[in-house]
């Protein structure tokens, strides 16, 4: 009955996100995972990831990574997480940990084609660019 109450929260957390309502539905998040059981660590994921999403919108992005990591932690195989970690890395530019990270996202999940995609995405930052080399270098060395 707990979760079903949680799980809920984190509907509604979805729609107030879709609506643009970051805090709202960040807050939203936040009673859902109180009331969800630490033992659902699939659905815990997620929520920590539209949570973290929330923060990322909302500009709060070392928090933001804190939920994304958690999220990792509870559900290695969330793509979302992985990517959205990855691109607040980007934004704190740091470009070297960024690509670690989906370098990361990769061996837990070597056949996603969105997070390969990800991964490939040519960035407009001279620096991201820089850390290209470092990307084709460690595909055609099979690193991941």
């Amino acid at each position: 009955m707990k979760g079903g109450a949680a799980l809920q929260l984190g509907r509604l957390g979805n729609q107030l996100y879709n609506q643009g309502q970051f805090p709202e539905a960040h807050n939203t998040y936040q009673d859902a995972l109180q009331r969800l059981p630490t033992t659902d660590t699939a659905n815990r994921a997620v929520i920590l990831a539209n949570k973290g999403a929330c923060l990322m919108h909302q500009g709060h992005l070392s928090v933001a990574l804190d939920d994304f990591s958690a999220a990792l932690e509870a559900n290695p195989k969330l793509v979302k997480a992985w990517a959205r970690k990855a691109t607040v890395l980007i934004r704190q530019k740091k470009y070297p940990v960024a690509v670690t990270t989906l370098q990361d996202g990769l061996k837990a999940l070597p056949e996603n084609k969105q997070l390969y995609a990800f991964y490939l995405r040519p960035r407009s930052s001279y620096n991201w660019v820089r850390y290209g080399a470092l990307r084709r270098r460690c595909i055609s060395q099979k690193a991941l």
